[in-house]
């Protein structure tokens, strides 16, 4: 991945706070140009250049656990197949 990541100021409200701009966004009130500075960055990872080798082999990993385990989620997903009640 050789790139920076930022974590976001109360990264528990990261979600809603996006959703927010998002909104704000769809509303009109909120313009692309500034919705970023809506987001405070309170820290930024860089990678260790001395690792990005093994960060890319740990992470071509993904592809395979995901298409390996696309049947169990989607099994997991599926809607609940509950008997019907019989009715008296």
């Amino acid at each position: 991945m050789n790139r920076s990541i930022e974590r976001l100021a109360d990264p528990v409200h990261a979600t809603l706070r996006g959703a927010a701009i998002l909104a704000g966004m769809a509303l009109g009130e909120v313009d692309r140009a500034t919705a970023g500075a809506l987001a405070q960055v309170d820290r930024t990872f860089l990678p260790d250049p001395a690792r990005v080798a093994v960060y890319d082999r740990l992470y071509a990993e993904f592809p395979r656990l995901y298409k390996s385990q696309k049947a169990i989620f989607r099994r997991l997903n599926a809607p609940s197949r509950q008997p019907s009640a019989a009715k008296p």
